[in-house]
């Protein structure tokens, strides 16, 4: 059997020191962080906290809500402190901020996590990780099985500029084999910026920036498009053609499989409307949510989570946000439920 993404992970995260537990216990009670701003609003707590619960642990998971890097970086520092997970504005800052990078995250240009391990001389190691990118696969292909071969015969679609977008390229690449991208933002320069990057990594596939309507029209039908904006009605200019690249390539008679990263203020954000009413298959942002943060959730305690516990803590997450079994839906609107 085919190791999966996570243990890979997990096994790559041993090659970066000893184990923390070498000199800590599990069961203490232990101390990880969510850094970034805004995340008041953040679900990942009910994630974490139920696994915890149901492996009897005390372990802590603490906001700091911050646009500063120096509110955050002395619980680096906690003999505590055992991980966590970095969010918007910070995923690319706060790699200059830990001691190593996993080959992944040096070559998307981003982390969404920290966890420790330690050298030969028991100093603790404080190493950046992404597991966006296992969220996003693991949400395409547990929900729907077989759809990363169908993604990965055809080009992709991502919306945005940032973290998560660099993580979109590189899941896209790496784990469906996609070897045509187009990104879609009101930015060029930061587009420029990560085309560049990427190139430079050593990524393979054609990246194209679209940058008009009729750009859009000329171009082929796309079988995956990614959404990594916030779920804000566009002002500008620049913004309102953004949504209208979008929308040519959903009325496209090419249709795919649609997923928007954010969850915020409802799941059902304006893109998986759109994407619903256009005939996609559609995926909410709390299923990579979810699957990034089990994969988090491996790096921290040393281990895989059992699927039991994982399901557990993932539909408690659904639950909490009203997602219901038909909010996932195949291009024939038949319902399909997220399964773990």
């Amino acid at each position: 059997m085919a190791m999966t993404l996570t243990a890979n992970l997990l096994e790559e995260s041993r090659h970066y020191g000893d184990s923390l537990f070498r000199a800590l216990s599990e069961k203490e009670s232990l101390k990880t962080f969510l850094f970034g701003y805004p995340i008041s609003h953040s679900l990942a707590p009910i994630l974490h906290s139920t696994i915890w619960d149901r492996l009897n642990m005390t372990w802590t998971y603490s906001f700091v809500e911050s646009l500063d890097k120096k509110d955050f970086l002395p619980s680096l520092g906690s003999p505590e402190f055992v991980g966590a997970a970095v969010t918007m504005p910070h995923k690319i800052s706060m790699m200059e901020n830990v001691d190593d990078l996993t080959e992944s995250a040096q070559m998307i240009g981003a982390i969404n996590t920290i966890f420790v391990r330690c050298d030969k001389r028991g100093n603790r190691q404080n190493i950046g990780a992404n597991t966006d990118t296992i969220g996003i696969y693991e949400a395409f292909e547990r929900n729907f099985p077989g759809s990363s071969k169908e993604i990965g015969t055809h080009s992709g679609l991502i919306v945005g500029s940032g973290g998560a977008c660099r993580s979109a390229i590189y899941a896209l690449w790496k784990h469906f084999h996609v070897q045509e991208i187009y990104l879609v933002n009101r930015a060029t320069e930061e587009v420029e910026n990560v085309i560049s990057w990427m190139l430079d990594a050593g990524m393979t596939p054609m990246i194209t920036h679209i940058q008009t309507v009729e750009e859009a029209k000329a171009c082929s039908g796309v079988s995956s498009i990614i959404g990594t904006i916030p779920d804000i009605p566009p002002k500008t200019a620049a913004e309102i053609v953004v949504q209208q690249i979008v929308t040519e390539f959903l009325h496209k008679e090419k249709k795919g499989y649609l997923m928007d990263m954010c969850y915020f203020p409802h799941p059902l954000t304006r893109l998986i409307r759109s994407g619903l009413e256009s005939g996609w298959t559609v995926i909410p942002g709390i299923e990579p949510l979810i699957y990034q943060g089990i994969a988090q959730q491996a790096l921290w305690l040393e281990r895989e989570v059992d699927d039991s516990v994982a399901v557990d803590a993932a539909q408690r997450v659904r639950h909490r946000c009203g997602i219901q079994s038909s909010d996932l839906l195949n291009a024939n609107g038949v319902a399909r439920g997220p399964k773990f």
